[in-house]
């Protein structure tokens, strides 16, 4: 017997969600811009030094392609000392030429790019001549840019629109050329350059992703918690569809995020995989951008596929940084972003800790802290951190509000399906730990999700049952993706783990799938649990054997011990030996544990880590 077919004998082929989760009936979003770097027929690119290799600091990228020598890179520009602002780009030596015979659009079109280069080069004061060329159908040629740009004056990238209106309509030519030194360390960069016509309105709905790390569900006043945490987040959570019970696939950043984007578990993934879901939004046409803490989402883990614009920057402190990503492309079907730290230790905000007894604390609360003390933390000085990390919590919860308010104000929600969530929470000595990523237990897995649709959206698919209402049937963040694309009306065309709940938002029961999350990277043994809606088996098992650390495995009865602290597993054998073999079948033939910290590091990265609590 097949292990699909032993497993719908055990009624658990939801669990393994290996049905291809179902895309919208509807058309997919119009085909969008006209992407030069995948290279239209009768694309020439000339380069110097064919056998010149690109430096490491260059992850080439699957998106698209250019014929050969051409090449398509991420390339990373510092903008401050804490920032980066990664693009997807042509990568273009001195002396290099593309050409691009294209057909313009009739209306207004235009053509948008960025220019850039490397990531510090040696000569810190090289200047560089960026020129595109119109050539049109009799053979004549018109500049249409010709700029010089000087190292000294700072690394930011230069974003460009020019117009083709002259040109509408008429098959021509475009020509990018680049004069720079001969320096091995210097390389400039098209910033993806594509045609858009500025004359159509964007009526697709945009799509705007919010993950606060590190935030537990049950911490936020919509979900029950009694501190003021969230007044601004539980207000939008009744303006649309907040889901009681929303599960991670994983206790720790990276994972989470790789199943978030991909709807497929971190590690058990049986063979399957997908394209993440920027590249899939980015392949239909949308503009795609992130600003993200960095750190285990930095491009170098493969985070920047997909996105156009991929920047490391605190936004949630300067909220107008991504008010301006979708200002600058309102006329363009957008998919930002944006995630934090903010909440992540260490916990630097003290405004629900202001009064409260410290004991031998400082006002701020990290990994460092608990080194210091061990276990020997007093149940004074366990409130206070615990107040800070709820202090961080307002102080983002303040933050949304007033980011949420300026897009409103600029009309930028309108037409805007937005998403807040989180990719896992934080043990607050619960079980007598503090942290994330070494257990499955609810304080780690158990996170919010709230989804808000645009008017439109809901009307035209019968979705009013969405609006201020609370879905209580369990629901994982494999699930994101396959129903954000059925929302955007997007076919889904490969197998994954999750399933879309449209029908949920649309008042309708589905039939329950048990929550599967992982952690292999945490210690000497890896954990994994099985949730389903009244049960969660969780199991640890050693890295390597022989090993000095035992497993375990638990039972609990969420309905009448929701804390997870009475184990049942030798009162409930038959249920236990029931969800084990679940369990195995899922992780039968998965991927080899992840790294949290991988060694070929560079030192910035590495800092980053360590701020985080992931090196010692």
């Amino acid at each position: 017997m097949s292990r699909l077919s032993t497993c719908r004998t055990l009624g658990c082929a939801l669990a393994l969600g290996l049905a291809l989760a179902c895309g919208s009936h509807r058309d997919a979003v119009s085909s969008g811009p006209i992407r030069l770097v995948e290279g239209p027929p009768g694309t020439v690119v000339e380069w110097p030094q064919p056998d010149r290799s690109l430096p490491d600091e260059f992850l080439t990228v699957d998106i698209g392609s250019l014929p050969a020598p051409g090449r398509l890179a991420y390339v990373v520009m510092h903008r401050e000392d804490d920032e980066r602002d990664a693009r997807l780009a042509m990568v273009a030596p001195g002396g290099s030429h593309h050409r691009f015979p294209v057909s313009l659009p009739v209306g207004k079109p235009s053509l948008e790019f960025a220019l850039g280069y490397a990531l510090e080069p040696l000569v810190e004061d090289a200047t560089l001549r960026f020129q595109i060329d119109v050539v049109d159908p009799k053979g004549r040629s018109n500049r249409l840019l010709d700029e010089t740009v000087s190292t000294r004056e700072g690394s930011s990238w230069l974003d460009r629109r020019l117009s083709l209106e002259a040109w509408s309509g008429q098959r021509v030519t475009l020509e990018f050329s680049v004069e720079s030194p001969a320096e091995e360390s210097l390389w400039p960069a098209w910033g993806t350059p594509e045609i858009v016509d500025t004359q159509e309105e964007s009526s697709g709905p945009n799509l705007i992703l919010i993950v606060l790390d590190t935030l537990r569900a049950d911490h936020l006043g919509a979900y029950g918690y009694e501190r003021p945490t969230s007044p601004f987040l539980d207000r939008w959570s009744t303006e649309g569809t907040r889901f009681a019970t929303a599960i991670s696939q994983s206790s720790w950043t990276r994972p989470s995020h790789l199943s978030l984007f991909s709807g497929l578990y971190p590690t058990s993934r049986v063979g399957l995989s997908s394209p993440p879901l920027a590249e899939v939004l980015w392949r239909q046409g949308y503009r795609t951008s992130a600003l993200t803490g960095g750190a285990q989402l930095s491009y170098r883990f493969g985070f920047s596929r997909g996105f156009e614009t991929h920047r490391i920057e605190r936004w949630v402190r300067q909220v107008d940084s991504a008010v301006a990503e979708l200002e600058r492309n309102r006329t363009r079907q957008n998919f930002l972003f944006l995630h934090t730290y903010e909440i992540h230790d260490p916990y630097q905000h003290t405004e629900l800790a202001d009064g409260l007894d410290r004991g031998r604390l400082d006002e701020s609360f990290e990994r460092a802290t608990l080194a210091t003390y061990g276990k020997g933390l007093t149940a004074t000085e366990r409130e206070y951190a615990t107040a800070l990390y709820d202090s961080g919590i307002r102080y983002v919860d303040g933050q949304l509000e007033s980011l949420f308010a300026q897009l409103e104000a600029r009309g930028l929600l309108d037409n805007t399906l937005v998403v807040i969530t989180s990719d896992h929470g934080e043990e607050l000595w619960d079980h007598g730990g503090w942290g994330h990523g070494h257990a499955m237990f609810d304080h780690q897995t158990h996170v919010p999700l709230i989804l808000h649709l645009p008017p439109s959206l809901r009307a035209e698919r019968h979705l009013e049952a969405s609006k201020g209402g609370v879905i209580d049937q369990q629901v994982r963040l494999v699930d994101l993706y396959p129903t954000l694309l059925d929302l955007l009306g997007i076919p889904m065309q490969h197998q994954i783990h999750g399933r879309s709940v449209v029908p949920m938002l649309a008042g309708r029961r589905m039939s329950p799938a048990d929550a599967f999350s992982e952690s292999t990277y945490w210690g000497p043994l890896e954990v994994k649990s099985l949730r389903a809606e009244r049960y969660k088996l969780m199991t640890a098992t050693p890295k390597n054997t022989p090993s000095d650390r035992p497993g375990w495995t638990v039972l609990f009865d969420l309905q009448a011990d929701p804390a997870e602290l009475r184990d049942i597993a030798a009162d409930e054998e038959q249920r236990r030996q029931k969800m084990q073999t679940i369990l195995d079948l899922i992780t039968a033939g998965g991927g080899e544990a992840e790294e949290a910290v991988p060694s070929d590091l560079d030192p910035e990265l590495e800092e980053q880590l360590r701020a985080l609590g992931y090196i010692d």
